[in-house]
């Protein structure tokens, strides 16, 4: 569930961003918010949770013209009261696929997978219990890669697959990479504070996954044998102690469409730990590169003033920068 940051992002809590494509447009944007970048249609999705009718949980703004369109999923669930979101992944087409949990008055929340087409109107409706989805993502043809974890008398044996395709119908087409894999006895599928989200990204030919409980990004095959494994943490750790800085978490994290894993840090000084003064934090955006090489794509910016939303097919960042004022911009590429 994404649940670990969202009091760092009401720290971001700025009123008003700008598009650098478009400087004429200014637009009023929430920042207590997850953001997802879609570029096949230039646009940033937010979502967040829905707590009550008046909330809306998926904002989409069109990056070149400044349009807003939204989903509101307690208007398509009358009978819900609550909406939990734990990812959001976006098709070439505009398709919005919507990993949540629906809370009822008097009944046990549900695990639902929704498809929104490109009109923002709701096409499918996939029941997905007893797997509790935590990322998803989108193929050319439709599928739907969800990987996540079972709550059912298989959990006991960690036998049970953590990486569903669903076709574009919403039946199962494939099951693959058992729990068993992972010797760890806690829940391989799992956000953690320090290492961020569970992420997944899904090619012609490979599938690439990020684990955080596990440290792990891996790069598998379409049967889902694992072909390559990288610790995340030794590497970012090694890069924070070369740069000076004693302690990090990550905040947002992206596969690029070549496989590598984008991730907003936020570093901590070392001053911190022996200072009185509140802490001092910087933002970083650093790309994994496929030699497993952790490299820095921006200059350094003071506490939590830069975030990732997402990565070009050309591989640049797309990122929001919040200057002093609390004005931000979402801008494509370093700078």
């Amino acid at each position: 569930m994404r649940v670990l940051c969202l009091t760092l992002a009401a720290l971001l809590c700025a009123s008003m961003i700008t598009f650098a494509q478009a400087p004429s447009e200014s637009v009023q944007i929430p920042m207590n918010s997850f953001l997802r970048w879609n570029d096949a249609m230039n646009e940033v999705v937010l979502f967040r949770d829905q707590h009550s009718r008046s909330e809306i949980p998926l904002e989409i703004y069109n990056m070149t013209t400044g349009a807003k369109r939204s989903i509101d999923i307690l208007k398509d669930f009358p009978q819900s009261s609550q909406v939990i979101i734990s990812n959001v992944a976006v098709g070439s087409d505009g398709t919005i696929v919507v990993v949540c949990r629906l809370q009822s008055s008097g009944a046990p929340l549900k695990d639902l997978i929704l498809s929104y087409g490109p009109s923002l109107t709701l096409d499918k409706i996939w029941d997905v219990a007893p797997y509790e989805p935590s990322a998803v993502a989108i193929d050319e043809q439709g599928n739907v890669y969800s990987v996540g974890t079972r709550y059912d008398d298989k959990t006991a044996g960690q036998s049970y697959p953590i990486l569903v395709v669903y076709d574009s119908e919403g039946h199962v087409k494939k099951e693959m990479l058992a729990r068993s894999s992972f010797p760890s006895t806690a829940d391989p599928v799992r956000d953690t504070h320090q290492m961020g989200f569970v992420t997944i990204r899904v090619t012609d030919t490979r599938i690439f996954l990020y684990l955080p409980s596990e440290h792990d990004v891996l790069t598998l095959d379409k049967d889902g044998k694992i072909l390559k494994q990288v610790d995340v943490y030794e590497v970012y750790h090694h890069l924070i102690s070369e740069k000076g800085y004693m302690n990090f978490f990550v905040r947002e994290d992206y596969f690029s469409s070549l496989g590598e894993l984008w991730s907003g840090l936020i570093l901590r000084a070392p001053s911190a730990a022996s200072s009185k003064k509140p802490a001092d934090y910087t933002s970083i955006i650093v790309q994994l590169t496929e030699a497993g090489q952790a490299v820095v794509q921006n200059e350094e910016e003071d506490h939590f003033s830069v975030r990732l939303a997402g990565v070009t097919p050309s591989n640049e960042p797309v990122a929001l920068h919040i200057d002093p004022s609390g004005t931000a911009a979402l801008r494509i590429g370093t700078h």
